[in-house]
Protein backbone atom coordinates (compact mmCIF):
# COMPACT_ATOMS: atom_id res chain seq x y z
CA UNK A 1 0.00 0.00 0.00
CA UNK A 2 1.00 3.25 -0.65
CA UNK A 3 -0.17 6.63 1.43
CA UNK A 4 0.36 10.73 0.87
CA UNK A 5 3.38 13.04 1.57
CA UNK A 6 2.79 16.15 3.70
CA UNK A 7 3.99 19.39 2.40
CA UNK A 8 6.62 18.58 0.11
CA UNK A 9 8.75 16.60 2.23
CA UNK A 10 9.13 13.02 3.02
CA UNK A 11 6.68 12.32 5.97
CA UNK A 12 5.71 9.21 8.13
CA UNK A 13 3.31 7.68 6.10
CA UNK A 14 5.26 8.11 3.22
CA UNK A 15 6.53 4.31 3.26
CA UNK A 16 5.03 1.70 0.52
CA UNK A 17 5.42 -1.33 1.74
CA UNK A 18 5.99 -4.63 -0.13
CA UNK A 19 4.16 -7.98 -0.06
CA UNK A 20 6.76 -9.11 2.52
CA UNK A 21 5.58 -6.29 5.03
CA UNK A 22 8.99 -4.80 5.04
CA UNK A 23 9.25 -1.04 4.08
CA UNK A 24 10.75 0.13 0.39
CA UNK A 25 10.99 4.06 0.05
CA UNK A 26 14.10 3.80 -1.94
CA UNK A 27 13.53 6.71 -4.67
CA UNK A 28 11.18 9.60 -3.75
CA UNK A 29 11.21 13.08 -4.08
CA UNK A 30 8.40 15.64 -4.06
CA UNK A 31 7.84 19.41 -4.76
CA UNK A 32 9.87 21.50 -6.70
CA UNK A 33 13.32 22.48 -5.84
CA UNK A 34 12.06 25.30 -2.86
CA UNK A 35 9.97 22.81 -1.51
CA UNK A 36 12.35 20.17 -0.99
CA UNK A 37 14.83 21.79 2.29
CA UNK A 38 17.04 19.90 4.76
CA UNK A 39 18.19 16.30 4.49
CA UNK A 40 16.25 14.46 2.20
CA UNK A 41 18.86 11.64 2.54
CA UNK A 42 18.49 11.52 6.25
CA UNK A 43 14.86 11.90 6.05
CA UNK A 44 14.67 8.60 4.09
CA UNK A 45 16.84 6.89 6.13
CA UNK A 46 15.10 7.87 9.53
CA UNK A 47 11.70 6.39 7.70
CA UNK A 48 13.27 3.19 6.71
CA UNK A 49 14.27 2.61 9.80
CA UNK A 50 10.56 3.20 11.57
CA UNK A 51 9.59 0.63 9.07
CA UNK A 52 11.89 -1.80 9.79
CA UNK A 53 13.76 -2.31 6.43
CA UNK A 54 16.73 -4.70 6.55
CA UNK A 55 18.79 -2.43 4.27
CA UNK A 56 19.34 0.86 3.72
CA UNK A 57 19.68 2.54 0.11
CA UNK A 58 23.47 4.41 -0.43
CA UNK A 59 23.09 7.95 -0.53
CA UNK A 60 23.47 9.12 -4.21
CA UNK A 61 24.77 12.74 -3.64
CA UNK A 62 24.52 15.13 -6.76
CA UNK A 63 21.10 13.51 -8.04
CA UNK A 64 19.02 15.93 -10.08
CA UNK A 65 15.13 15.33 -9.68
CA UNK A 66 14.23 15.38 -13.43
CA UNK A 67 10.36 15.50 -12.70
CA UNK A 68 8.96 19.50 -12.30
CA UNK A 69 5.75 18.50 -10.76
CA UNK A 70 3.29 20.47 -11.96
CA UNK A 71 4.68 23.21 -13.57
CA UNK A 72 5.70 23.98 -17.13
CA UNK A 73 9.22 22.38 -18.43
CA UNK A 74 11.49 25.45 -18.83
CA UNK A 75 14.39 26.34 -20.89
CA UNK A 76 16.77 25.20 -17.65
CA UNK A 77 14.78 21.73 -17.78
CA UNK A 78 15.56 20.96 -21.58
CA UNK A 79 17.72 17.66 -20.56
CA UNK A 80 14.86 16.37 -19.00
CA UNK A 81 12.27 17.12 -21.71
CA UNK A 82 11.38 15.02 -24.49
CA UNK A 83 8.83 13.11 -26.93
CA UNK A 84 7.54 16.47 -28.27
CA UNK A 85 10.70 16.43 -30.97
CA UNK A 86 7.99 16.62 -33.57
CA UNK A 87 6.32 19.52 -32.91
CA UNK A 88 9.67 21.02 -31.90
CA UNK A 89 10.46 20.54 -35.48
CA UNK A 90 7.42 22.14 -36.80
CA UNK A 91 7.40 25.12 -34.71
CA UNK A 92 11.00 26.12 -35.42
CA UNK A 93 11.07 25.21 -39.55
CA UNK A 94 7.72 27.67 -39.50
CA UNK A 95 9.48 30.33 -36.64
CA UNK A 96 12.70 30.25 -39.36
CA UNK A 97 10.96 30.10 -42.56
CA UNK A 98 11.48 33.43 -45.07
CA UNK A 99 7.42 33.62 -45.66
CA UNK A 100 5.83 36.60 -44.03
CA UNK A 101 2.83 35.12 -43.18
CA UNK A 102 3.98 32.50 -41.06
CA UNK A 103 6.07 35.29 -38.54
CA UNK A 104 3.53 34.65 -36.55
CA UNK A 105 2.51 31.28 -35.21
CA UNK A 106 -0.05 30.64 -33.20
CA UNK A 107 -0.04 27.38 -30.55
CA UNK A 108 -3.27 26.23 -29.52
CA UNK A 109 -4.47 23.59 -27.06
CA UNK A 110 -6.41 22.45 -24.54
CA UNK A 111 -5.16 23.67 -20.84
CA UNK A 112 -2.48 21.46 -19.37
CA UNK A 113 -1.85 19.67 -22.63
CA UNK A 114 2.29 21.08 -22.35
CA UNK A 115 1.90 24.27 -24.79
CA UNK A 116 4.43 26.21 -22.31
CA UNK A 117 6.58 23.19 -22.13
CA UNK A 118 7.30 22.49 -25.49
CA UNK A 119 7.96 25.78 -26.18
CA UNK A 120 9.88 26.73 -23.49
CA UNK A 121 12.31 23.82 -23.13
CA UNK A 122 11.56 22.38 -26.50
CA UNK A 123 11.88 25.83 -29.17
CA UNK A 124 13.15 28.24 -27.29
CA UNK A 125 15.92 26.17 -26.27
CA UNK A 126 16.69 25.03 -29.75
CA UNK A 127 16.96 29.09 -30.73
CA UNK A 128 19.27 29.56 -28.89
CA UNK A 129 21.64 26.50 -30.30
CA UNK A 130 23.16 26.82 -33.07
CA UNK A 131 21.42 24.10 -34.56
CA UNK A 132 18.78 26.68 -36.40
CA UNK A 133 21.30 28.95 -38.07
CA UNK A 134 24.84 30.39 -38.40
CA UNK A 135 24.24 31.73 -34.82
CA UNK A 136 21.88 31.48 -31.94
CA UNK A 137 18.54 33.33 -31.87
CA UNK A 138 17.56 35.87 -29.15
CA UNK A 139 14.60 34.75 -26.90
CA UNK A 140 12.78 36.16 -24.50
CA UNK A 141 9.04 35.37 -23.33
CA UNK A 142 6.49 37.99 -22.05
CA UNK A 143 3.22 37.37 -20.36
CA UNK A 144 0.07 39.70 -20.48
CA UNK A 145 -0.63 41.69 -17.65
CA UNK A 146 -3.09 44.53 -16.85
CA UNK A 147 -0.07 46.61 -18.40
CA UNK A 148 1.13 44.41 -21.07
CA UNK A 149 2.88 46.93 -23.16
CA UNK A 150 5.18 47.51 -19.85
CA UNK A 151 5.51 43.97 -19.25
CA UNK A 152 6.65 43.20 -22.76
CA UNK A 153 9.23 46.49 -22.40
CA UNK A 154 11.00 45.08 -19.22
CA UNK A 155 11.10 41.93 -21.08
CA UNK A 156 12.75 43.25 -24.29
CA UNK A 157 15.28 45.14 -21.41
CA UNK A 158 16.53 41.77 -20.49
CA UNK A 159 18.13 40.90 -24.09
CA UNK A 160 18.97 44.35 -25.08
CA UNK A 161 22.60 44.25 -26.36
CA UNK A 162 22.61 47.80 -26.91
CA UNK A 163 22.17 50.90 -25.04
CA UNK A 164 18.20 50.76 -25.43
CA UNK A 165 17.12 52.21 -22.12
CA UNK A 166 15.39 55.16 -23.14
CA UNK A 167 13.46 54.45 -26.76
CA UNK A 168 11.87 51.29 -23.93
CA UNK A 169 11.14 53.93 -21.84
CA UNK A 170 8.95 55.27 -23.90
CA UNK A 171 7.61 52.15 -25.53
CA UNK A 172 6.37 51.38 -21.98
CA UNK A 173 5.06 54.57 -22.02
CA UNK A 174 3.01 54.12 -24.88
CA UNK A 175 5.12 56.77 -26.67
CA UNK A 176 7.29 54.92 -29.19
CA UNK A 177 6.19 51.58 -31.15
CA UNK A 178 7.21 48.46 -30.99
CA UNK A 179 9.18 48.44 -34.24
CA UNK A 180 11.26 51.39 -32.52
CA UNK A 181 11.96 49.27 -29.59
CA UNK A 182 13.30 46.26 -31.26
CA UNK A 183 15.69 48.65 -33.51
CA UNK A 184 16.87 49.58 -30.33
CA UNK A 185 16.84 46.40 -28.65
CA UNK A 186 18.45 44.12 -31.50
CA UNK A 187 21.57 44.15 -33.26
CA UNK A 188 21.70 44.36 -37.15
CA UNK A 189 22.69 40.51 -37.08
CA UNK A 190 20.43 39.46 -34.81
CA UNK A 191 17.20 37.81 -34.80
CA UNK A 192 14.34 37.84 -31.68
CA UNK A 193 11.88 35.03 -31.19
CA UNK A 194 9.25 36.53 -28.63
CA UNK A 195 6.89 34.56 -27.12
CA UNK A 196 3.51 35.55 -25.61
CA UNK A 197 2.57 32.77 -22.91
CA UNK A 198 -0.46 32.77 -21.86
CA UNK A 199 -2.11 34.68 -24.71
CA UNK A 200 -5.57 34.01 -23.17
CA UNK A 201 -4.67 36.41 -20.69
CA UNK A 202 -5.54 39.29 -22.69
CA UNK A 203 -9.43 38.04 -23.30
CA UNK A 204 -9.65 40.08 -19.81
CA UNK A 205 -8.35 43.03 -20.48
CA UNK A 206 -10.55 45.89 -22.29
CA UNK A 207 -11.27 45.03 -25.36
CA UNK A 208 -9.34 48.29 -27.29
CA UNK A 209 -6.36 47.53 -24.64
CA UNK A 210 -6.12 44.01 -26.27
CA UNK A 211 -6.69 44.89 -29.83
CA UNK A 212 -3.94 47.48 -29.52
CA UNK A 213 -1.64 45.07 -28.32
CA UNK A 214 -2.39 42.15 -30.75
CA UNK A 215 -2.13 44.30 -33.68
CA UNK A 216 1.10 45.94 -32.63
CA UNK A 217 2.80 42.65 -32.33
CA UNK A 218 1.41 41.49 -35.96
CA UNK A 219 2.15 45.17 -37.58
CA UNK A 220 5.67 44.58 -36.16
CA UNK A 221 6.25 40.94 -37.17
CA UNK A 222 5.14 41.67 -40.98
CA UNK A 223 7.89 44.88 -41.05
CA UNK A 224 10.62 43.86 -39.04
CA UNK A 225 12.17 40.80 -40.92
CA UNK A 226 14.82 39.86 -37.59
CA UNK A 227 11.25 39.68 -35.66
CA UNK A 228 9.39 35.93 -34.74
Amino acid sequence: RARGVGRGRLASDAVIYGVDGLGDLSDLAVGGAAQRDGDDEADLAALLGRAGARERPAPTPGRTNPYVGLRAFDMADAAYFHGRERLVDTLADRVTGVVVSQRFTLLVGPSGCGKSSVVRAGLLSRMKSSAVGPRPWLVTVTRPTPTPVKELAESLRGISTGPASAVLDKFADEQASLADALEAVIGPDDRLLLVVDQLEDLFVLPDDRATAYLTSLAETVGAVPRFR
